[in-house]
């Protein structure tokens, strides 16, 4: 029973705060509709209001009394009167007698008003007050009920007798003013619940990864490294910001785990490390040029590839002024070596190979050249880092993932669905890949949020993804992490 229960607030947890993810990035669902909802209630309650006037008298109400009753006092006689009258006043009015007295008078076949009278305690004072949505009409029907009330009353008592004390007159502004606020706050509340409804059930039914064990349970792959969210955007004046921000505490501690975990999983020779996964914004790059830059700090001579032919944006992330030749280029030009190829930035402790755009297919190229090209490579260097197109969008992974000694799999946090990265998975694993273990790339929550704002998006065809590069937050990136650049 205790498990049970346990397992029950981890799942309230969990999904408490797939509904805080979903709601960030889709907030605009809430809100939509939120505004549309009260601006309509507000239009509608404005439609509906309908301003009421009223119009006052005063009355002073007495009555005979029997002269030959040494006994009966004229004043207590008078209160007492006016009061059972005012108790009676809505029967009166109610009357077939009073209804057609007052039509007669007003010359109309209905009466545009509601009466009512009130007695005050102690007094032959009567208070007559005619609501309506005309003020003219409130101030006739007043007068109408003055001149046919006596007439009326004379069934219930004996001589009765009206006199005005304060005159009624036609009212000029309304006694109730318009007020948006209820049906404003009302249309709100109801337009938010209609859109916090599909998150809610988009939480409920998710089909994406939050958490090292859902990623074991779908691909049961050790977890090597889980890295915070990077939200700090590149700044014109500060040059090359990727490196200081790796540096910063929460990210500085992550790779630090990162390193020291994937030397313990590699063995004797394993040089050229392959880095992969599902789609486009996993954040691949960041991930290569965060180990190539971990491996050169740690005293190893390290080359990062630039293997997306499709879209070169290890160059464009290190900051590069000049452009080099890349993995096309060579593959392109039988006189290019890869040592012609080599590049270099400034505090970046590593060599790059990263080049210009290319609509080259890496399976239509020469499949020797390439063995060349990694074979040169890992002669040359203690590491080979190589950041690949994603396997769930073009085959080019499947490709190269013969020429790697290990495997390592980048998993957004909440991005690709359980069943796009088991397949992405089961596709290198079908071509016999050394599958080292997985990366949890985006964490929310998880310290302070490092990063940088570059905006890159994707050009693979039939998948949808446009390819530009520019500063700023991209449209494609709405967790404005700059994690798009692949």
């Amino acid at each position: 029973m205790t498990d049970t229960k346990d397992d029950s607030r981890i799942d309230l947890f969990r999904y408490t705060g797939a509904i805080s993810r979903i709601f960030r990035k889709l907030w605009p669902i809430v809100l939509i509709p939120a505004l549309l909802l009260g601006c309509l209630s507000w239009v509608r309650a404005k439609r509906d209001f309908r301003p009421y006037y009223e119009s006052k008298a005063l009355l002073k109400v007495s009555f005979g009394y029997n002269p030959d009753n040494i006994l009966s006092n004229p004043g207590t006689y008078d209160n007492t009167a006016a009061q059972q009258l005012a108790a009676a006043f809505p029967n009166l009015l109610n009357t077939d007698v009073m209804r057609d007295l007052m039509l007669v008078r007003l010359g109309k076949s209905y009466i545009n008003g509601s009466v009512s009278a009130r007695s005050f305690p102690d007094s032959n004072l009567l208070l007559l007050t005619v609501r309506s949505n005309s003020p003219s009409d409130a101030y006739d029907v007043l007068c109408a009920v003055i001149d046919c009330y006596p007439q009326v009353a004379a069934y219930m008592t004996e001589n009765p007798n009206i006199l005005i004390s304060e005159a009624p007159a036609v009212p000029t502004e309304p006694v109730n003013t318009f007020s948006g606020r209820g049906a404003v706050t009302g249309g709100v509340l109801k337009g938010a619940l209609i859109g916090f409804l599909p998150i809610l059930l988009y939480a409920l039914f998710r089909k994406t990864v939050t958490s090292p064990d859902e990623l074991r349970a779908v691909v049961n792959l050790p977890i090597l490294a889980t890295f915070p969210k990077l939200s700090v955007k590149k700044r014109r004046s500060s040059g090359n910001s990727l490196l200081p921000a790796m540096k910063r505490a929460g990210f500085a501690e992550s790779t630090r785990e990162f390193r020291i975990r994937l030397l313990k999983k590699l063995t004797e020779g394993q040089k050229i490390i392959m880095i992969t996964g599902t789609l486009p914004g996993e954040g691949k790059t960041t991930v290569s040029i965060n180990l190539a830059r971990t491996l050169g700090e740690h005293g190893k001579k390290v080359v990062l590839l630039d293997c997306d032919l499709h879209k070169q944006d290890v160059a464009v992330m290190l900051d590069a002024k000049k452009p080099t030749p890349g993995l096309a280029d060579y593959l392109q030009n039988d006189g290019l070596r890869p040592s012609d190829c080599l590049a270099e930035v400034k505090g970046m402790p590593f060599s790059y190979i990263s080049g210009s755009t290319s609509r080259a297919r890496l399976w239509e190229s020469d499949k020797e050249a390439l063995e060349r090209f990694f074979g040169e490579l890992a002669a040359r260097f203690d590491y080979v880092i190589v950041d690949t197109p994603p396997c769930g969008v073009v085959s080019d992974s499947t490709l190269l993932c013969r020429f790697a000694d290990s495997i390592l799999y980048v998993v957004k946090e909440d991005y690709a669905g359980r069943s796009q990265i088991l397949d992405g998975v089961n596709s290198l694993s079908d071509r016999g890949a050394a599958l080292t273990g997985c990366i949890i790339n985006g964490i929310v929550g998880t310290g302070r949020r490092y990063g940088y704002g570059y905006g890159y998006k994707y050009g693979y065809g039939k998948y949808g993804y446009r390819s530009k590069y520019g500063n700023g937050r991209q449209k494609d990136d709405p967790d404005g992490n700059g994690e798009a650049a692949e």
